[in-house]
């Protein structure tokens, strides 16, 4: 619950620092936007990893900036290991790693809203409360009614992008099943833990 998500944070400031990078500047206007558009990505991906075990572990507000400045200057020096001779790798896994760190939030937090689900948590002295998962209960900006689908499943798949890491660093060819098998260990332990504590069901996290 505390950590499981923090794949999304990692992903998302890895592949925005990868962006700014790789961008090879025409001296137009377009150098200035591309700059700032992708250096505030930077600071909301390591915002949002900071937040995230905020949230859950109430810790103080300088820890939380610890864990922010933490994220990018260790993404910061993964990008700074990535060979030269692999920089258009390297831009087409951030295009990938940036779409995919916006969708898994954008995506998720709008179904969710208009799905209106009640967590099995607040059910249970009422279980006359229950639906299926297939019928959508409306509009709400209840976090209790924001079961379907789950955000912590969807934000701890996106480490499945540490897949990607052996095509940037060569050193790494052989580890390649590795990295397969820490990404649907990590997603599974996430998926379990949240019907564990009755946050969700197991409609939800699949």
């Amino acid at each position: 619950e505390s950590f499981g998500e923090l794949p999304l944070a990692f992903v998302g400031v890895f592949s925005s620092i990868g962006m700014l990078v790789t961008y090879k500047k025409t001296g137009r206007i377009i150098d200035n936007i591309h700059t700032l558009g992708f250096g505030f990505l930077t600071v909301y991906h390591s915002f949002v990893g900071g937040m995230l075990v905020k949230v859950h572990t109430n810790i103080n507000v300088i820890l939380t900036l610890v864990i922010c400045v933490g994220l990018i200057l260790t993404m910061l020096l993964l990008v700074h290991k990535v060979p030269k001779e692999n920089y258009g790798l390297l831009r087409k896994v951030s295009i990938i790693g940036s779409v995919l760190a916006i969708a898994a939030v954008l995506v998720i937090t709008v179904i969710k809203m208009f799905w209106g689900w009640l967590r099995f948590r607040s059910m249970q002295d009422n279980l006359n409360q229950f639906s299926p998962w297939y019928l959508p209960q409306g509009f709400t900006t209840n976090n209790e009614y924001m079961s379907l689908p789950l955000g912590h499943s969807a934000n701890s798949s996106v480490i499945i992008m540490i897949t990607l890491l052996p095509y940037l660093y060569p050193r790494l060819n052989k580890s390649r099943k590795l990295f397969y098998a820490v990404s649907i260990l990590w997603i599974l332990c996430v998926m379990i833990s949240r019907i564990i504590v009755g946050a969700h069901f197991a409609s939800d996290v699949t």
